[in-house]
């Protein structure tokens, strides 16, 4: 019975929990997707603005036109034509002459070209049927001056398209009226950009002219009504005046966060499916076997869960081999290792938590889950164990402990960042055949993670050369025994290590050799302690380069137009796609200006180098400088829910060229800051 109270008891605290972890998720969630709407909401926004700004050039075109080759209207016919073919998103283009310019042509002259589907018209309206000195984008530039005039959006019937005009007067030197130059675009047009720029398939672009009036929605959708059942987004769409807004259904966020919510109930499932299989050992010793089958599967299934967790033995990277292994010596053990890559940084972390059984394996999987979040965003594996130490300590009335070992690989250099909590030390293995050579790797002394909250932990670096493999493995390998209580040893490990055979090369290999060795050295022996190994190759990836131009510039803002024109002409080079080439030149020139502003104290000259390799799949962007240290990957990223005037400077600019590089690396080498940024171009 009460056995029965304790899982009714058990399962409303999960209950509980599944609900704040809920409003938690949901939040995060949110911001998540909230980031994402502002970020598509201003490459948009940029899209846009550079296509409407073809229209300045158009204006300066046919000015110089008029200005140095006309000498009849039929003349301009050709030459719309040309402007309509080159730019797809005007479909109108045309001249109009004050009254009577030409007396031949009575009152109205116009030469026109327009868009038909596919096919162009050119033609000379002259009649009042298209009496363009009462429309407002007449009008409108007469009075505009030099700035030119983009009018309200109107319905054109005949095109049967709800469209706005920019339109600029062109004077003679004495300020007389020469003609009214003018180009008209579609609000479809704008819909099929702003489709590109969906960051969901349930997300929805929509523009609004500046009463209110709803001008297009993208896809299928008509009359949407954004509620507090949508997540929105809104700004004003310069210089045509019109509001853009991108919203997405808050039914997709809760969609998305799923997995988020029933990942952390797993892993209370699996601390209440061990105490209450342990309670039903204790006060069920003696009931029948039946039962005790039962105990069993309930145990399977918590090894199964906790066994989950942990990511996949075996794991290939063009710059590095890895394999891990774990064998609890019970149904569920305190041992853990993890890894994953971010941004050319291979994470990765070895632990052994103190006690065994149900304690530790949930001690486990909070230290595994803690170990995601805070390298989450972070590199230091110092700041990680300090952050993992933090929230371990707090609370811990049983003062359990983890001995824990965290390191971070930059696989183009191979730079090892590590932090070492109390674990034995991992070992190098460098060299091959009759060359061997082992060592184990220097370790500062700190505390076990857990023991006290304020903890120092300190952070130390090496280089591993091409071929060194890494062998890290927890205190069930050295102190494994057999049956006349004698331990396996390091200096087995080490004698194991430095064979003369293959299982040096590879991982795999190395962890089944070790394996099969202290399987033979305890022979029957009950296994007394958890094993856990995980070995990695360090191989670097050489980048054949098809492709490799440098640029050197000061710290000075005007040196921004040269860096463009640079990024432009190479480019050209290796890139086909137009959307990709504008994000690829919006990170960089976001980069270079970022250290430009940043990198060199106030009255301080200095240089950037900018090298762009690629071979053809892979463009790979290094940006150099030798200011003062700065790390734009560690910075915090920035609010886009607060007003320009409440954000804090920086942030966002790393964000936006996070979300545009397939990744950002950085590292500071021979007191240079060197900043990587890698875009895929096979997909």
């Amino acid at each position: 019975m009460r056995y029965r109270y304790i899982h009714i008891l058990a399962a409303a605290f999960l209950i509980f929990g599944m609900g704040i972890q809920a409003i938690v998720s949901y939040r995060y969630a949110s911001k998540h997707v909230q980031d994402k709407l502002d970020l598509q909401m201003q490459l948009a926004q940029e899209k846009l603005r550079f296509v409407l700004y073809d229209a300045y050039d158009v204006t300066i075109r046919l000015e110089n036109f008029v200005k140095d080759e006309m000498t009849c209207p039929e003349d301009l016919q050709e030459e719309t034509k040309l402007i309509i073919k080159h730019y797809p998103q005007f479909f109108t283009s045309y001249v109009a002459f004050p009254e009577y310019r030409y007396p031949e042509k009575g009152k109205w002259c116009s030469p026109c070209t327009y868009r038909v589907g596919d096919s162009l018209f050119t033609k000379i309206y002259g009649d009042e049927t298209h009496d363009y000195f009462t429309r407002e984008w007449y009008h409108g530039a007469l009075e505009s001056g030099d700035a030119g005039f983009w009018s309200h959006p109107y319905r054109d019937e005949d095109f049967d398209e709800t469209i706005f005009t920019y339109s600029d007067d062109m004077r003679d030197k004495e300020g007389n009226l020469v003609c009214v130059i003018a180009s008209d675009f579609g609000v479809s047009w704008l819909q099929r950009i702003l489709d590109q720029y969906k960051p969901f398939d349930e997300a929805v672009f929509a523009l609004y002219s500046s009463d209110g009036e709803e001008l297009a929605v993208s896809g299928e959708q008509s009359d949407v009504h954004f509620d507090n059942h949508w997540l929105v987004r809104r700004k004003t769409l310069e210089p045509i005046d019109i509001d853009l807004v991108i919203a997405v259904p808050r039914s997709f966020i809760w969609a998305g966060i799923r997995w988020g919510i029933w990942l952390p109930f797993a892993v209370f499932l699996l601390g209440i499916i061990i105490v209450g299989v342990l309670i039903r050992r204790l006060v069920r010793a003696r009931e029948e076997s039946a039962k005790l089958e039962l105990v069993e599967l309930d145990m399977q299934i918590a090894h199964d869960i906790q066994m989950s967790i942990l990511p996949k033995e075996t794991f290939t990277d063009e710059s590095f081999s890895l394999s891990g292994y774990l064998k609890p010596a019970r149904e569920v053990g305190g041992d853990l290792y993890d890894y994953f890559v971010r941004d050319e940084k291979l994470f990765f972390c070895i632990g052994d938590v103190s006690g065994k059984g149900a304690a530790s394996a949930i001690l486990m999987a909070i230290t595994h889950s803690l170990f995601r979040s805070a390298s989450a965003h972070e590199t230091n594996p110092a700041r990680i164990m300090t952050a993992i130490n933090e929230a371990s300590a707090e609370g811990n009335e049983k003062n359990m402990f983890v001995t824990l070992f965290i390191g971070v690989l930059d696989l183009p250099t191979g730079k090892l960042r590590y932090c070492n909590a109390g674990h034995d030390k991992p070992i190098k293995v460098k060299g091959e055949r009759l060359k061997v050579k082992v060592e184990s790797l220097d370790c500062d002394c700190n505390l076990p993670v857990g023991v006290f909250g304020d903890t120092t932990y300190t952070l130390q670096e090496t280089t591993l050369e091409a071929g060194t493999m890494l062998f890290l493995y927890t205190d069930g390998l050295t102190e494994a025994k057999n049956r006349q209580r004698k331990q396996f040893g390091v200096e087995a490990v080490m004698e194991r290590l430095l064979e003369n055979d293959e299982t040096t090369k590879e991982p795999q290999a190395l962890i089944n050799s070790m394996t099969e060795a202290v399987r033979a050295f305890v022979g029957d022996a009950e296994q007394s302690d958890d094993l856990t190994m995980l070995a990695f190759r360090y191989l670097p990836a050489q980048f054949q380069s098809t492709l490799n131009e440098t640029l050197t510039l000061t710290n000075e803002v005007r040196e921004v137009k040269r860096l463009s024109a640079f990024v432009k002409q190479v480019l050209a080079q290796a890139v086909n796609d137009e959307q990709t080439v504008g994000q690829i030149r919006l990170a960089i020139e976001e980069a270079v200006v970022n250290v430009i502003d940043y990198a060199y104290p106030a009255g301080t000259k200095g240089t950037i180098d900018i090298h762009i390799q690629s071979d053809g799949k892979t463009l790979r962007v290094q940006i150099i400088d030798s200011g003062v240290p700065f790390d734009p990957t560690a910075k915090e990223k920035a609010d886009t829910s607060l007003s320009a005037e409440e954000r804090q400077i920086g942030g966002l600019g790393i964000l936006l060229v996070r979300e545009l590089m397939d990744s950002i690396n950085y590292e500071r080498t021979n007191h240079q800051n060197v900043l990587t940024l890698v875009k895929s171009l096979t997909h």
